[in-house]
């Protein structure tokens, strides 16, 4: 599966170690990580429940109904600097993204952290 390479790489990165770098994981990169780990898994769920992906509107709904506490929900749905998460589709691919700590959407590149969860 490709969402599990990606989790996987994601790992490497986090953690240190891709190509000899090494990287620092920040508050807010570490927080933003933990958010996006979490709507990893109400996809999941959605996907075991229903068998296939959520739309962005049937995530948030779906969200609202397995988190029913506001606050909460809305931790969980803003990265560490305190900005919204992006939920969207590109063709059968749901994406879930940070903007980063520029806050610019650079469409997966720069600084944005992108989770890309595939049928």
């Amino acid at each position: 599966m490709a969402s599990v390479f990606l989790r996987l790489l994601w790992l490497a990165v986090a953690f240190g170690g891709l190509c000899g770098w090494k990287f620092v994981l920040d508050g807010p990169t570490h927080r933003t990580r933990e958010n996006l780990e979490k709507q990893y898994q109400v996809v999941e769920s959605y996907r075991l429940t229903y068998g296939k992906l959520p739309s962005p509107n049937e995530y948030i709904a779906y969200k609202e109904i397995l988190i029913p506490d506001l606050l909460t929900r809305h931790r969980m749905s803003t990265d560490g600097w305190g900005r919204s998460m992006w939920v969207c589709r590109r063709g059968q691919t749901l994406i879930l993204r940070s903007l980063g700590p520029n806050g610019v959407n650079d469409g997966g590149g720069v600084d944005d952290m992108t989770i890309e969860i595939e049928p």
